[in-house]
C-alpha cells in the first residue's frame, strides 16, 4: 500500500519513510490544533460567556507579540534542525503547564489562561511546521507533496472537531482534551525528530538566510504598506467577527454538550469547505475572472452579509430570548463560515500569489512578519478597539456590526488599491524582461 502511494507520487524510494514522517507530523499536529481550538473557545464560553472575548483575545495577542517576536528571533538565530526541536519542545512545555494547571488553578482561572495562550500557541505549532516542511522539501518537491500535507494536517483538524462532541457526549471531561492535545503533540514531536534526524542525514536545507524585515519596515514602501494594510484589516475583520460569533452562541447555547457539538461541527465544516474551495474552487476563479476576484470575494461576500445581519437585527431582534434572533444568528454564523472559509481558500491563496512578486530573498521574511508579529499586533490593537466599544453602555452585538461594516468597506479599498499596485509591478516586470 504505502509503495504503491510512493510510487502514484513518484516518492524516491529513500524519501518514502521522512514523507511518511511528515504525514504522521501533519496528522497529530491537526489533532492538537483542533482540539485545543475547540477546548479554548467552548470552555470561555462556559465560564465567561461573549463578555470578556475582547479581553481575553487581548491579553493573547498582548502573549501573542512577544511569542512570535522570539519565536523570530530564534528561527534567524539557530539552524532548522535545532529550532523546529526548541519550537515543538516550547509548545510541548506551554501545554504541560496547562495541565498542571489544571490540578492547581481554580477551572474558571484555567479556563482564561487556555483562551489566552491557545492562539499564540497554535500560531507557533503551524509556523513551525510548516517552516519544517519548507527546509525538507525542495521547490519541485513542495509543489509537488504541499498538498497531500495540507490535506493530512486539515484532516487531523477535522477530526479533532468531529470527535470532541462525540467523546464528551459519552461522557468524556471536556477538560481532558488537553491531555489528547498533549498526546498528539507528543507523538508529531518524536515525528519531527525523526524526520530532522534523515534531513540532517540525507538532505540539504532549500532556505536561504536573509536579513530581517521589521514590522516597521514593511510600511516603508507603498506596495509592502498595502500588503501590511490588507493583512491587517483581514485580521480585524476576523476578530469582529469571532466576537460577534461566540456572542451569538454564547446567546443560543450557554453551554454543555450542546454548545461543544456546535463549535465542533461548525469548525470542522468550515476547514472541509476551506479545502474543498481551495483545491477545486481557487484555480477555477483565479483563471476565469482573475486574482482581483479572489483577493476581493471576501470582503465583498461578509459585506452583503453583514448588511443581511444588521437588517436581520433591528428587525427581527438580535437578543437570544427573541425567537427571531434565529435570523441574526444564522447570518452572523454563515458571516463566520464566510469569513474562515474564504480567508483559508481565497484569501491566503491571493496572498501567497502577490508575495512572488517580491525579492526572493525578502519575500521568506515579509510573509513570515505578516503571519508572526504583525498578525499579533493586529489582533491585540483590534480587541482594544473592541473592548472600548463594548464598554460603552448603549453598546449592543448589532453596533459591532456597524464597525464591521466601516473595516470592510475600508477592506475592499485597500484590497483594490494592492491589486493596482500588483498590476503595475507585473507590467514593469515584463517590460523590463522585454528590454533584457
Amino acid at each position: 500500500m504505502k509503495t504503491g502511494i510512493g510510487k502514484l507520487l513518484q516518492i524516491a524510494q529513500g524519501d518514502r519513510p521522512l514523507i511518511g514522517g511528515l504525514l504522521l507530523q501533519a496528522a497529530f499536529t491537526g489533532i492538537f490544533v483542533g482540539a485545543l481550538e475547540l477546548e479554548a473557545n467552548a470552555v470561555f464560553l462556559e465560564s465567561f460567556g461573549a463578555g470578556k472575548v475582547p479581553l481575553g483575545l487581548m491579553i493573547s495577542g498582548a502573549a501573542g507579540i512577544l511569542i512570535t517576536t522570539v519565536y523570530s528571533y530564534l528561527s534567524k538565530q539557530l539552524g532548522s534542525n535545532t529550532f523546529g526541536i526548541y519550537n515543538l519542545l516550547a509548545v510541548v512545555l506551554m501545554t504541560a503547564a496547562l495541565i498542571v494547571g489544571f490540578n492547581l488553578l481554580e477551572i474558571q482561572q484555567l479556563d482564561f489562561v487556555i483562551f489566552v495562550v491557545a492562539g499564540p500557541l497554535i500560531l507557533i505549532t503551524l509556523l513551525g511546521f510548516w517552516t519544517t516542511v519548507r527546509d525538507f522539501l525542495s521547490p519541485s518537491r513542495s509543489k509537488q507533496l504541499s498538498g497531500l500535507i495540507d490535506v493530512t494536517l486539515i484532516g487531523g483538524m477535522i477530526l479533532a472537531f468531529i470527535a470532541t462532541p462525540i467523546l464528551v457526549g459519552l461522557g468524556f471531561r471536556l477538560h481532558y482534551t488537553l491531555y489528547v492535545g498533549m498526546a498528539s503533540l507528543t507523538l508529531a514531536t518524536l515525528a519531527q525528530l525523526y524526520v530532522l534526524n534523515n534531513i540532517g542525514k540525507q538532505h540539504h536545507r532549500f532556505k536561504a538566510r536573509v536579513r530581517s524585515t521589521g514590522p516597521l519596515r514593511l510600511f516603508s514602501h507603498k506596495y509592502t504598506a498595502l500588503m501590511a494594510g490588507f493583512v491587517v484589516l483581514g485580521i480585524a475583520v476576523a476578530v469582529l467577527i469571532h466576537y460577534a460569533f461566540l456572542s451569538v452562541t454564547g446567546s443560543r447555547f450557554p453551554g454543555g454538550i450542546e454548545l461543544v457539538s456546535f463549535l465542533g461541527y461548525v469548525f470542522g465544516s468550515m476547514m472541509l469547505l476551506a479545502w474543498l474551495m481551495k483545491r477545486f474552487l481557487f484555480a477555477w476563479v483565479k483563471k476565469k475572472f482573475g486574482i482581483k476576484m479572489t483577493l476581493l470575494l471576501a470582503p465583498v461576500t461578509l459585506l452583503l452579509f453583514t448588511i443581511l445581519a444588521t437588517i436581520a437585527g433591528e428587525s427581527y431582534g438580535f437578543a437570544g430570548e427573541a425567537q427571531l434572533f434565529t435570523y441574526f444568528f444564522l447570518l452572523v454564523v454563515f458571516s463566520k463560515m464566510i469569513n474562515r472559509t474564504l480567508k483559508e481558500s481565497m484569501e491566503d491563496t491571493s496572498m501567497n500569489v502577490i508575495y512572488k512578486s517580491l525579492d526572493p530573498l525578502e519575500r521568506p521574511n515579509v510573509q513570515s512578519c505578516f503571519d508572526g508579529v504583525v498578525s499579533q499586533i493586529c489582533v491585540f490593537a483590534a480587541c482594544l478597539l473592541l473592548a472600548c466599544i463594548v464598554m460603552i453602555s448603549f453598546v449592543t452585538i448589532i453596533h459591532v456590526t456597524y464597525v464591521l461594516f466601516v473595516f470592510l468597506v475600508i477592506w475592499f479599498f485597500v484590497g483594490s488599491a494592492l491589486y493596482q499596485n500588483y498590476h503595475k509591478m507585473l507590467k514593469v516586470t515584463l517590460e523590463s524582461d522585454k528590454v533584457q
